[in-house]
């Protein structure tokens, strides 16, 4: 990487010496741009509640063991979103603080609702001024230089602001991580609700890839209540420990109680994620570990060792992602540099009889181009099509449906049928325009629980056209992968001749602008899928604002009763508008697929093969 750097620099300095021209102008464009190709930086999604464990794994894996706060050392749990990644300028420790704008948090006449005093430790608290905090680690590189750990509290606050960043956040996760502490792991309700709530933002909303199981706290054990129950009890494994000194005994109490843990938990993936939503390929990629930070950090009379403790392995998990990403970004530079090093030596050419061949291949070019482009066309029509039924399907579903799944779920669940607190909710979710948190991170979002027959209708075509890993079936990723205007039979005819130079250069063009598409696609998907829930969001939002100002007694009834009569009213126009609105998504998506690779791509071919050649360009 740092050879091709140096190579570009040089290249940038002699092209600097030379007249200006428009191809001159070109080249530096291209090689200044260079950078641009390198991806973006990974998302590691790190869930779980206060007391869970996952500050205590961070810094186990940083082997810092003071660099994110813990139950510890603090009273009061993490409010805000975490970010850890690697300080790549120095060898400091730094951090920086995002707050929220003055506009957003309303701070005028409300400065009062914005601070807090924490009684015990005699402070002030701003956290509901903050947006974001990112640590930068120094001397991180191997680990983090293309990771970000993500610490996503699920603490809510009312606050529309970090609400939206959060689910924004959520989207961006290329993996998840979810952390509870290893004796509730698999009985425990909670991180499956957090897990169910927040799948949409996750998958289909979102770009997540693998999903890990990471159960902390595996050193608490109490080996003699454990030998005594049922699980080992009147075992040859029980006999076994009972033989043996404490420490070797506590040792295998941990060992089978980690073995026990991730079989439970795969099973249990199987039942809450893969058996209730086939259409996402999930099974393949799900893992558990099972961790203890206390003994990974223990240099005294340790009862696990290092292995044991598996977070040398969690550690693996993030170096090889790393690696991979690495390895990528420099892959992609270095073939930037040489596509267009081809192109300087070809059009540096004094070969005349160059001038019909390069005209020919110009032409064959553009027309292998416009055959590819409807080879996209043909698909995405079929994808559009097939959508516009599923979604005509959806939007009948949803007219039929809508009220009773929204009373059901949202406005008047069974199990608040008294009221209690509920109220609280409800008017946290009327302030947020329909999406509320609470304190256990569960969500109520009853713009999606609106939209929800129309997702159901579509998702399963949705993970074929938008598939989450991989690039099986009809997917437009896999497309994207597939398209090429330079043939095998026209590589073999012009290979081992000066037209090859020519082809190096579209080849990489083509490969840059493929990756770039595959990013797009991916940032619009999500747009696209969300945008079922957008268009309710407008069509529910007077009535959020109206319900959010009603007080005093009888509010509960009061917005339960107003959130059903504008449901009833809107309900034809909701669903209409969500079902048009995606279907423009689409089109849109394919327009702007076809209009990029045909002006990019047009535009690579005027400037090799219609530059004309001799034009003096520098030398090695």
């Amino acid at each position: 990487m740092k050879a091709a750097e140096t190579c570009v620099t040089q290249v940038l300095e002699k092209l600097k010496t030379l007249p200006k021209k428009e191809f001159i102008d070109y080249l530096k464009g291209k090689m200044t741009k260079l950078r641009t190709g390198v991806k973006n930086k990974v998302l590691v999604g790190v869930f779980g509640k206060t007391g869970a464990g996952k500050s205590s794994l961070i810094n186990a894996i940083l082997g810092e063991p003071n660099c994110l706060p813990n139950g510890a050392n603090i009273s009061a749990c993490t409010s805000v979103m975490i970010q850890v990644e690697a300080n790549m300028t120095n060898y400091s420790y730094e951090a920086e603080i995002e707050f929220i704008s003055k506009k957003a948090s309303e701070l005028s006449g409300k400065i009062a609702c914005y601070t807090r005093s924490d009684n015990k430790m005699e402070v002030k608290h701003y956290w509901p001024l903050v947006k974001c905090v990112t640590i930068k680690v120094p001397n991180t590189k191997e680990l983090l230089e293309h990771i970000v750990l993500l610490d996503l509290p699920g603490t809510g606050d009312c606050n529309k602001t970090r609400d939206n960043m959060w689910k924004s956040h959520l989207s961006q996760c290329s993996s998840v991580w979810i952390v509870n502490d290893i004796q509730r792991a698999a009985s425990e309700r909670e991180p499956w609700m957090i897990l169910e709530s927040s799948f949409s933002y996750l998958i289909q909303g979102g770009e997540c890839e693998n999903i890990t199981f990471i159960c902390t706290k595996t050193d608490d054990i109490n080996p003699k209540n454990y030998l005594g129950s049922p699980v080992l009890k009147n075992t040859e494994l029980h006999l076994d420990l009972e033989k043996k000194g404490a420490a070797e005994r506590k040792r295998g109490c941990i060992q089978h109680r980690n073995e026990q843990a991730k079989i439970m938990l795969g099973e249990r993936f199987n039942d809450e994620v893969v058996k209730k939503k086939p259409f996402i390929q999930m099974e393949k990629i799900f893992q558990v570990f099972t961790v203890s930070a206390e003994e990974f950090q223990n240099d005294e009379n340790p009862i696990l060792e290092q292995e044991q403790t598996e977070i040398p392995q969690l550690k693996q998990v993030l170096e090889d992602m790393n690696e991979r990403h690495s390895k990528t970004a420099v892959k992609d530079y270095i073939s930037g540099v040489y596509g267009i090093l081809s192109l300087i030596k070809a059009a540096n050419s004094n070969d005349s009889t160059m001038v019909e061949m390069k005209s020919n291949m110009y032409q064959l070019l553009k027309d292998s181009l416009e055959e590819q482009l409807s080879t996209i066309t043909s698909l995405m029509t079929k994808h559009y099509n097939d959508l516009k039924k599923l979604l005509s399907e959806g939007v009948a579903n949803s007219k039929k449906s809508c009220l009773q799944i929204a009373k059901e779920k949202v406005i008047t669940p069974e199990a608040r049928k008294d009221g209690r607190g509920y109220h609280r909710t409800l008017s946290s979710l009327c302030r947020n325009k329909g999406f509320c948190r609470s304190t256990n991170g569960d969500i109520t979002d009853l713009n999606k629980t609106l939209a929800e027959s129309m997702y159901a209708a579509i998702n399963e075509k949705f993970a074929v056209i938008f598939p989450n890993a991989g690039t099986t079936g009809e997917s437009i990723y896999k497309k994207i992968c597939n398209f090429s205007i330079i043939s095998d039979n026209m590589a073999k005819e012009w290979e081992n001749t000066p037209m090859s130079l020519y082809l190096m250069f579209l080849t990489t063009e083509e490969n840059f602008l493929k990756d770039k598409l595959k990013r797009d696609v991916l940032l619009r998907k999500k747009v696209i899928y969300e945008s079922l829930t957008d268009e309710v969001q407008i069509i529910m939002c007077p009535c959020y604002e109206e319900a959010s100002k009603i007080s005093g007694k009888g509010t509960l009834k009061k917005t339960q009763e107003l959130l059903v009569k504008h449901i009833d009213s809107s309900k034809n126009p909701m669903f209409d508008n969500a079902q048009k609105k995606m279907l423009e998504g689409f089109e849109n998506l394919r327009e702007y697929i076809e209009q990029t690779l045909r002006t990019e791509l047009l535009e690579s071919l005027k400037r090799s093969l219609k530059t004309p050649n001799s034009l003096s360009l520098p030398g090695k």
